[in-house]
């Protein structure tokens, strides 16, 4: 039993390290870089992480009210063709989503728009007004604050943690 404790320890260590952002599941992000994306007091945030199913991570620096969270999502796949496809088909379900009702019409540039220089590829949508980019295995999605360009720095943050 105290040698697992022992392991558990080091690998927690290991998780919280400087520098350790490939190992953190939620790319070492700080509340201090969440806050400067937000422009509020660190000390106003409370970090969050949840594991969901199938490597799937939902990560957040939750302040007072929704402008003044960040939330953002992390996967890692098993290797980089796994990750781009399922980007493709997510690009794909959003143009199906963007033909359906209440899009219909109203997504005056389509269903998804591609941005440039943020990791291997990224995708900006109206659908569900997040920010999606992939670097190598791991895809991301930013899904909170509401602020469009605060999403896209938030990702371009966190993509050059995955360098």
């Amino acid at each position: 039993m105290r040698f697992g404790l022992t392991i558990l320890g080091l690998a927690l260590a290991a998780w919280a390290a400087p520098g350790a952002a490939n190992d953190d599941p939620c790319l070492g992000l700080t509340a201090a870089e969440a806050a400067g994306l937000l422009g509020v007091p660190a000390e106003s945030l409370k970090a969050q992480r949840s594991r969901l199913p199938q490597g799937l991570w939902q990560c957040s620096f939750a302040g007072v009210d929704a402008a003044q969270t960040l939330a953002y999502s992390v996967e890692r796949a098993s290797d980089t063709q796994t990750a781009q496809r399922e980007l493709a088909r997510y690009r794909h379900n959003l143009e199906v989503a963007g033909e359906a009702p209440p899009y219909r019409g109203q997504l005056p540039r389509g269903a998804y728009s591609e941005i440039a220089d943020v990791g291997d590829e990224s995708v900006w949508t109206d659908v569900n007004g997040s920010f999606t980019f992939r670097r190598g295995a791991v895809t991301v999605q930013v899904q909170s604050p509401a602020d469009k360009l605060v999403k896209i720095k938030a990702g371009q943050l966190l993509a050059n943690k995955l360098r």
